[in-house]
């Protein structure tokens, strides 16, 4: 809710602060209370509870930004809010990388089998080449 009234009231010259709050306002918040109540409602651990919150929040910036990656040129031309546009690319892939390390973290010491966890890790990393392709081919 706070995150979509934020990216609804966005102004293209808002600062790289205000959109890294957005994104964790708007689809971090709520993969962050899903995977959290999932974990929960499945009987998770109980000393798990803070990291699980961590992934969720990771997994929804991770999404966020790979949407913004594939839709940067599209959110420029309609002055939308969009992290790669708002960060660059060097900023974007370094908080790429905090997120993907999340998803690491939390295979090495929770849950390494999750076979789902992986799938994830796997389509995160394909969506991180993004960037790099698109650096080139429009260079």
């Amino acid at each position: 809710p706070l995150g979509q009234y934020l990216d609804l009231n966005h102004h293209p010259k808002d600062s790289r602060e205000q959109m890294v709050h957005l994104i964790e306002k708007k689809t971090a918040t709520f993969f962050e209370c899903s995977v959290l109540l999932g974990y929960i409602l499945g009987g998770g651990d109980i000393h798990h509870i803070e990291s699980t919150r961590h992934l969720g929040n990771a997994i929804g910036q991770l999404l966020q930004l790979s949407d913004d990656i594939e839709d940067h040129k599209t959110d420029l031309e309609h002055q939308r809010p969009n992290i790669f546009n708002t960060l660059g690319f060097a900023s974007t892939s370094a908080l790429f990388d905090k997120h993907l390390g999340t998803i690491d973290t939390y295979l090495e010491t929770h849950d390494q089998e999750s076979k789902i966890l992986r799938e994830l890790q796997d389509y995160f990393e394909s969506k991180r080449l993004r960037p790099h392709l698109d650096k080139i081919l429009s260079a």
